[in-house]
């Protein structure tokens, strides 16, 4: 399970595209028959119903029943 937030400096270019990830590594076991898929959060107004999208999703009901493994954090040019 990730969620990365993508900073922007600049006008946008490759090189002003930096990205902040964490990734939690979980047994994969526990997430059989769920889909691959992603949520983009736009805004600050978004936020609200971002986070109640996430909450309420599939993957984050079954990774709260589970040990997460190992946590990695990431941070760097997305460009």
């Amino acid at each position: 399970m990730d969620l990365t937030r993508q900073l922007i400096y600049g006008v946008g270019e490759d090189d002003d595209i930096w990205q902040l990830a964490v990734t939690f590594e979980f047994d994969p076991t526990g997430f059989r028959g769920l889909k691959h898929g992603n949520k983009w959060c736009r805004s600050l107004e978004d936020l609200s119903q971002f986070r109640e999208y996430v909450l309420a999703s599939a993957p984050f009901a079954a990774g709260s029943q589970l040990q997460i493994r190992r946590t990695t954090l990431n941070y760097g040019c997305a460009g």
